[in-house]
């Protein structure tokens, strides 16, 4: 039973293409769409050649995080100034630390410019820092 008594243009990839008799039922639909190779869907679905991604900061708001990650170095002393290369928007962002510094350490300090990681005892030891908004 035809949806249309006569031709209705129906564009297709810039083509027009008359419909007369499709219902949904039909499954002529497909012989409206030009003809399409194997090898041009696989063209079409391949992926570009991998490009990596620079990710500048990891951010749960709707504030853009500047600073991802880095590495404090205590220089025998029980503070190191971690000093950011960009400015971040506030200083409501979130410092996870790792590593192995001497004693136990904290972050205090935090500011638009950086932080300050603290620890118990002098250290001379390095520490992994990541930023989180």
């Amino acid at each position: 039973m035809p949806v249309h008594s006569q031709a209705t243009p129906l564009n297709i990839s810039q083509r027009k293409v008359g419909v007369t008799g499709i219902n949904a039922t039909s499954d002529n639909l497909a012989s409206l769409l030009p003809p399409v190779s194997p090898t041009a869907v696989r063209s079409a679905l391949a992926l570009a050649p991998f490009a990596p991604t620079r990710v500048s900061g990891i951010s749960a708001t709707t504030t853009a995080a500047h600073n991802l990650r880095g590495t404090a170095t205590f220089v025998a002393a029980t503070s190191v100034a971690v000093v950011f290369s960009t400015a971040e928007a506030n200083a409501a962002y979130f410092v996870a630390l790792g590593g192995v510094p001497d004693g136990y350490c904290w972050v205090s300090g935090k500011g638009t410019g950086g932080f300050t990681i603290s620890c118990s005892a002098v250290s001379s030891n390095s520490t992994d820092w990541i930023l989180i908004r």
